[in-house]
This record gives structure tokens, sequence and C-alpha cells, in this order.
């Protein structure tokens, strides 16, 4: 080989090589932006935080994770051995640790009671219409996490993320209900659906957007997301299952 020809193919490669490493960089940069700022950079997030792993007494906690659409039915299933440390980068430090740390600290002593049975029915819980809003936001919020997670939903409305963060509140389009575990289950249970399958007027009507069903110890939630609708969504439900957005300002028992 010529030695210039080899020096020019060397110098070729290195130029690929940086400009490869530029695309990587971008790439990462324009996919790693706060969702609810759009700063840079973003700091882990867990998608249920760390507290809740402390209210179990074993290191670590088994979890059965399901991915799926009402039209295919369960696409995947996983099970881990302690899926609370999950992890997703969707948020900044200024977000991670202002706002959505106030919401954390305000939901920690009433979920925690739930979630480890403290609050039971000869114990119950007494939500106000405040605690229903904090129950109900923080629910949200972990759905928000867990949507950036799951790369095969749909994407969320830009309108959404910026009206929880100006308004530390649930969207129009939500809705949220809660319930007790009475049963023998997994300590950690979430099921997650997307091409949701709505009743309107005696018609199945297939809307995107999210469902979150699952349970944290005593805690059951079921967390329902439409996109493109501002509908009020009612499920045929047991008398143990509370609503909590859209809710009412009466106060109610739990479980």
């Amino acid at each position: 080989h010529n030695p210039v020809n080899l020096i020019i193919e060397y110098l070729l490669i290195l130029l690929y090589l940086q400009i490869m490493r530029s695309l990587i960089k971008n790439t990462k940069i324009a996919t790693r932006t706060c969702i609810f700022c759009g700063t840079t950079p973003t700091s882990a997030e867990h998608l249920f935080p760390a507290w809740i792993g402390r209210l179990f007494k074993k290191r670590g906690i088994d979890g059965i994770h399901r991915y799926g659409s009402s039209e295919k039915g369960i696409i995947r299933e996983w099970k881990d051995v302690d899926p609370l440390q999950y992890k997703v980068k969707a948020v900044c430090r200024n977000c991670n640790n202002g706002w959505m740390s106030d919401i954390e600290n305000q939901a920690l002593p009433i979920l925690s009671q739930m979630i480890t049975g403290k609050a039971n029915s000869l114990n119950p819980l007494v939500l106000n219409k405040q605690t229903k809003k904090i129950i109900s936001i923080w629910l949200v919020l972990r759905a928000i996490i867990y949507w950036q997670f799951e790369k095969e939903l749909p994407d969320i409305p830009s309108s959404w993320v910026q009206f929880i963060k100006k308004n530390e509140s649930c969207p129009v389009g939500w809705s949220v209900w809660i319930g007790a575990n009475n049963g023998v289950v997994a300590p950690y249970y979430l099921e997650i659906t997307s091409e949701l399958e709505i009743l309107e007027k005696d018609v199945v009507v297939v809307h995107p957007g999210l469902l979150m069903t699952g349970n944290i110890g005593n805690f059951v939630f079921k967390v329902l997301a439409l996109i493109n609708s501002d509908r009020s969504v009612s499920y045929t439900k047991p008398d143990c299952i509370i609503r909590t957005f859209p809710s009412n300002n009466e106060s109610v028992s739990w479980p």
C-alpha cells in the first residue's frame, strides 16, 4: 500500500469516528431533556421512590410487570427480584428535588400507612379533598415517569406535563381510583395497557392512552389517561374502590 493512501484512510477513519461521536452525543442530549421543563441534564428518577422499598423488612421485593394493549392483549411480562430499583432519566434535578419532592413528602406519610396496612378496616384512614388530591397527583406522576420508561406508548401530550408542573395537580383527561388489597398477591404488581377500549353510547371506541393498574403492599391503584379526550371515564367497580380524581369535596374512609 502507498503510505500516503494509508495516511488518508487513517484520517478518514478518524473523521468518521469523530462525526459518529458527535451524532451520538447530540442524540443523547436531545432525548434526555427534562419532560417537565425541557432543561438538561436529567437525573435518574425511580419509577417508584426508594422509600417504598424501605417499608418492606427484607431487602428487595418480588414483583410482576405486564405490558400490553386492549387489542393485542399482554405483549410482555417479566418478574423482578427488586422492581423498585428501576430508574429512568426523565427529569432534571431542579424538578426532581423541587416541586416533585414536595409532592413526595406530602404523599409519604399517607401512602406508607396504606402500603404497610397500618391503615385498615379497624383503623381506617380518612381522606379529605386535599388528601385525595395528593394521592392522585402522586400516582399520575408515577404514570408519567413510567410513560418515559415504556417506549411503545404513544407520545405524551406536552399540555399535560406543563399543567402538572404549573398546578401540581392532575390534568383533565386523567382518572384515578384506589383500593385495598385483602388477597394474597405479589407485594408489588404493575400492569400497563395502551390503546384502551372505552364504551361510548353502546359502541366500543379505541383510545390511545395509558391504563396503569397495580398494587404496592396493601395499596391498590388504577390510573387512566386518555389522549385527545377531556371526558371523565367511569367503570363498574366494587364499593371498596374509591375515586380520588376527579372527585367531590366529601371525605371518605380507606379502606
